[in-house]
């Protein structure tokens, strides 16, 4: 149903329409109807009216900006990065900044994020919206502190910005500070019940906190308003496994690395998944992604060796179990694979004592998940070996 407002800017554009069939070529009623029906979510007439525009003034500023923003909604940031670095080399204007800046975000090209909104700075007042920007791309930068503090400089001028809160919220979680990312999670969720950014940031700390129904509920709320957000469905899919439910953590991981297939962590868990399901190709292929991602985490090479150990090849496992003692001596992978190795050797007494190590190093949550793991699977897949 629509708004009286809604409803005037109809009104208004069937105007214009109606003006622009008797002058087709005429610029200004060229912008003014592709802007009104870009405002209504008449993209067709959009798409329609900037080809003929750009046709007859090819180049002009203001249909190429709105081609641009047409191109956001239709998700085609390649597009709109081209558009708008075009407009940008002519003027310097900040509002095209922050639009390039966030179709650049969109593809992950982080670093020129940081520098589209940096140099020079951009006033985070009038823009405010481009701080919010700039604080993610840190994050995702791995600048931490950075983006820690100007979340923190902005923050006397947002008081109640859930975003901002809830944003905090993750930047101390992965900065490992557990009453700060508390503190900013509760914030934001008293100004916002159903923050996004705030509820992965609580749903990651009840699941340390051994309360995996409720991490399980707080991940499922993000995801019922973001179906995209993958950093949700890991949380949700760890919270699954926490519970003792295999098919559906492994289903949540699956959807995890489909919308953040970056994170080398997400591809363990569900490597590790797989591996206790016996689906050892898949498995492999897990943990391979992790690995092309970056060489230098133990925890890849352990599991590449984990593989090639029950695949009996002993000497490529021997070379990639090496790099990962060195890399990551105490990973679970490491340990895993000491196991399967004392229990070739019929030697039980060692496979509770690596066991024990392994478990003494493990978050309280899950700890009981991971012995079931350690205790059962690795006997189970060299049973799998003999059988093939």
């Amino acid at each position: 149903m629509m708004t009286p407002s809604t409803a005037a800017q109809a009104d208004q554009l069937a105007r214009y329409q109606r003006f622009l069939a008797l002058d087709p070529d005429n610029l200004q009623l060229l912008g003014d109807v592709a802007d009104l029906s870009l405002s209504l979510g008449q993209l067709p007439l959009t798409e329609q009216t900037l080809r003929h525009g750009l046709h007859h003034h090819p180049g002009d500023p203001r249909l190429t900006n709105l081609r641009a923003l047409l191109a956001f909604q239709q998700g085609d940031w390649a597009e709109a990065e081209y558009l708008l670095s075009g407009l940008l080399a002519q003027q310097d204007d900040p509002s095209l900044r922050y639009n390039l800046a966030y179709a650049c975000y969109q593809q992950g090209d982080y670093p020129r994020v940081r520098q589209l909104l940096g140099e020079p700075p951009l006033d985070w007042a009038a823009l405010p919206q481009a701080a919010i920007l700039q604080i993610l791309t840190l994050h995702q930068l791995g600048e931490l502190d950075d983006a820690i503090a100007l979340a923190l400089s902005i923050l006397p001028a947002r008081a109640g910005d859930a975003e901002l809160a809830g944003e905090l919220a993750l930047l101390y979680l992965d900065n490992d500070d557990v009453s700060a990312c508390q503190h900013w999670a509760a914030q934001a969720l008293q100004w916002q019940a159903d923050q996004p950014y705030a509820l992965v940031a609580a749903g990651t700390l009840s699941i340390g906190q051994g309360e995996p129904t409720l991490a399980r509920q707080q991940f499922q709320r993000v995801l019922d308003r973001q179906p995209h957000n993958g950093r949700a469905w890991s949380g949700l899919g760890i919270a699954h496994l926490a519970m003792q439910d295999l098919q559906q953590g492994k289903q949540a991981l699956e959807q995890a690395v489909q919308h953040m297939p970056e994170h080398i962590g997400t591809w363990h868990a569900l490597a590790w998944v797989y591996l206790m399901e016996g689906d050892w190709a898949a498995a492999e292929h897990s943990f391979q992604q992790a690995y092309d991602l970056d060489p230098n985490f133990g925890e890849s090479h352990g599991g590449l060796g984990v593989m090639a150990l029950l695949r009996n090849d002993s000497e490529r496992a021997a070379g990639l179990l090496a790099r990962a003692r060195r890399l990551a001596p105490g990973s679970m992978a490491v340990r895993y694979a000491e196991i399967i190795q004392a229990q070739r050797q019929g030697q039980g007494e060692a496979v509770q004592q690596i066991l024990q190590r392994a478990l003494a190093d493990l978050p309280v949550l899950g700890a009981g998940r991971l012995e079931d793991v350690l205790r059962q699977r690795p006997a189970r897949a060299v049973d799998d070996e003999r059988d093939e």
